[in-house]
């Protein structure tokens, strides 16, 4: 969207569904940091800074997520508006 085509009204009204998923969003990601699975980095910057980056233990789950795309991809195979061309989180791709 345009900065032009928002209005405050609307963003009024988005605010307290965005800040309903931001809050899922920051508690989901420290649980995958508290769980190892996620490395939060901090940077010393006004304003702040924040990154996460999968640790090895996090990378050792992407085979696993592939496995389910294509779990997923065969048991869809009926329903093409189902079907999964490409997952963009797991790197899968039909076959």
């Amino acid at each position: 969207l345009e900065d032009e085509d928002v209005s405050d009204e609307t963003l009024d009204q988005l605010k307290p569904l965005l800040n309903g998923i931001l809050d899922d969003l920051a508690a989901a990601l420290k649980e995958l940091v508290r769980d190892g699975l996620v490395q939060r980095i901090s940077f010393d910057e006004i304003p702040p800074h924040v990154e996460y980056r999968l640790t090895p233990a996090g990378e050792s789950v992407i085979p696993i997520l592939q496995h389910i795309c294509r779990w997923a991809e065969h048991t869809m195979k009926d329903d093409s508006a189902r079907t999964m061309k490409l997952c963009e989180r797991c790197g899968y791709t039909e076959q």
